[in-house]
């Protein structure tokens, strides 16, 4: 969940961005002295309320067997959650190189390196190096996004049966709070600031690609939704039916 950009939606090439230090040049420095603390937090406390709620959608969803693929994993905390509850792999990449670290360690004391693959970087950049996945994942990620489009573009051509995103909520009381959040990250020159973009636009960016959302849930500020590819629809070899939760 960790995976944004700060820095303005440019039309700038991926060389330029390179040398200046990577597309999100500010975002891997915040979110990497933070991630010994969310770790911490996770370890104690277990996943956020929205979290939960996105757990029991996907379980209910059906991810036995599943591969998955988590854009801005974070501490690999989801992924975690999500192979205990019968997925099959995980593959997780963050633009924060202290997120995966944290990932890696994670899963090395609970077992479950063998079965995931972390990456660094940004996905719309590394989209190559991504293969389909039955379950695609961004949680609290498309609001570290200036321009959203080109990460729903990859994220969900990759997702070959269910696709789950956390975003803020759709709510005018829940834009303003965000929007005056931002106000003051730019005011305390912070490295990153995330962004409120138009979420019901977002929904249906996603189900014009082919999916029906089926499962939504939400907590005070935020809002967890879950679709499932439309039958015939760019299906691949190891997407399985899955009934409604």
């Amino acid at each position: 969940m960790a995976c944004g950009c700060s820095s303005a939606p440019g039309r700038e090439g991926p060389e330029r961005r390179r040398r200046r230090g990577g597309a999100c040049p500010g975002t891997d420095p915040f979110f990497t002295r933070q991630a010994p603390r969310i770790a911490r937090r996770y370890r104690r406390r277990g996943p956020e309320p929205v979290q939960r709620k996105l757990l029991a959608g996907l379980t209910a969803a059906g991810v036995t067997g599943a591969s998955v693929l988590e854009i801005g994993c974070g501490t690999g905390e989801m992924q975690r959650r999500v192979l205990a509850a019968g997925a099959a792999s995980a593959v997780g990449i963050d633009i924060s190189g202290g997120m995966i670290e944290q990932a890696r360690a994670t899963a090395e004391r609970t077992g479950i390196a063998p079965r995931t693959t972390y990456l660094i970087g940004d996905a719309v950049e590394r989209a190559a190096e991504l293969s389909p996945a039955a379950v695609v994942l961004l949680d609290k990620v498309l609001c570290c996004y200036p321009e959203i489009d080109p990460l729903l573009a990859v994220s969900l051509e990759r997702a070959q049966r269910l696709y789950a995103v956390v975003v803020p909520r759709p709510h005018w009381l829940v834009a303003a709070a965000w929007r005056l959040g931002i106000a003051l990250l730019k005011l305390l020159r912070s490295s990153f600031h995330p962004y409120y973009h138009d979420w019901q636009r977002t929904a249906a960016t996603i189900a014009a690609a082919g999916f029906q959302r089926i499962c939504a849930a939400r907590t005070l500020a935020w809002e967890a939704w879950i679709f499932r590819r439309q039958a015939g629809l760019t299906e691949h070899a190891d997407a399985r039916p899955v009934s409604r939760p």
